[in-house]
């Protein structure tokens, strides 16, 4: 049996898909097998996963559209690994992404989840800036108040763990990994490498940029964040910062009820421009003509 798992769920999924699966396929570690689970595609996905005719693709095909979701927890309910790692239909994971995460797993048996900091590409593929955000349990769970420091395409996760926690939750259409990693990181310590190992994709055909997406994430981004003040203990400054989120998300959703999304989109975009280019950015974001020096702790 293999020791990891890759699973991909896959919906109308063709313009970035060859990619995607290449970046599995290459990986230096061998070890693993790649669940594609085509959520009822209308577009040329299936064609494209079977013209590979890799032996480690296990290719299966949803009758009806079920939703990321439940596609996901489909795939966790068939995983027979120690592990399973997540990417999507349009994201990159580096070569040396499994053997890294699976090296630091297997030596840090404490550690359910771990994810790695990131590329933000655009649709050619170019790298818009990196993603790096707070590497130890504290400071991932500082961040649950504020944003997700998780890339959904950079975790390696223990299976049982996952299963333990009832897998994804089903409520969540959009926000279902923070839903899930709040839930673990109750009870087991999660953790980001500092290495970039994933590219992760922002373009305009993704479905998170219609009204209808932004509401739903906005309920949700308020569900997540009023869990985690529930779930773990915070200073008097990230359960202000925790109550600031929900009531900016709670005031996203009435602009978006009232037809003012637009202009209150564009300006919570300055906000977050602003601060992603100042030294009050709570996240460390490094252009890409800067250098990161990483520190190798494996």
């Amino acid at each position: 049996m293999c020791l990891v798992t890759v699973l991909m769920p896959v919906y109308n999924g063709e313009s970035f898909l060859v990619q995607a699966i290449e970046s599995v396929l290459n990986q230096t570690f061998a070890d693993f097998e790649f669940l594609i689970i085509d959520d009822g595609s209308q577009d040329r996905s299936s064609e494209i996963i079977m013209s590979f005719g890799d032996h480690r693709i296990e290719h299966i095909h949803n009758g009806n559209n079920l939703g990321q979701t439940k596609t996901l927890n489909k795939g966790l309910g068939i995983i027979a690994t120690k592990y399973v790692a997540r990417i999507d239909q349009d994201d990159i994971s580096a070569p040396t992404r499994l053997e890294y995460q699976v090296r630091y797993l297997e030596s840090n048996a404490d550690v359910a989840v771990l994810g790695s900091w990131f590329h933000v590409i655009d649709d050619t593929g170019n790298i818009l800036y990196d993603f790096c955000p707070p590497i130890s349990h504290r400071g991932i769970i500082n961040c649950f108040v504020t944003y997700n420091p998780f890339a959904h395409s950079s975790l390696c996760m223990r299976t049982n763990v996952v299963r333990d926690h009832g897998c994804y939750p089903e409520d969540y259409k959009l926000g279902q990994d923070l839903g899930l990693l709040i839930k673990i990181a109750r009870h087991h310590k999660i953790s980001i490498l500092d290495e970039v190992l994933v590219s992760v994709r922002s373009h305009d055909r993704q479905t998170i940029h219609s009204v209808s997406s932004q509401l739903q994430k906005s309920m949700e981004v308020i569900r997540s964040t009023k869990m985690a003040l529930r779930s773990f203990e915070y200073d008097g400054v990230h359960k202000v910062t925790g109550y600031l989120t929900i009531l900016a998300y709670q005031t996203q959703i009435l602009a978006i009820r009232l037809g003012l999304f637009p202009a209150f989109h564009w300006l919570i975009s300055g906000v977050k421009n602003y601060l992603f280019h100042s030294k009050r950015a709570p996240l460390r974001i490094v252009k890409p003509w800067r250098n990161i020096r990483h520190n190798n702790r494996r």
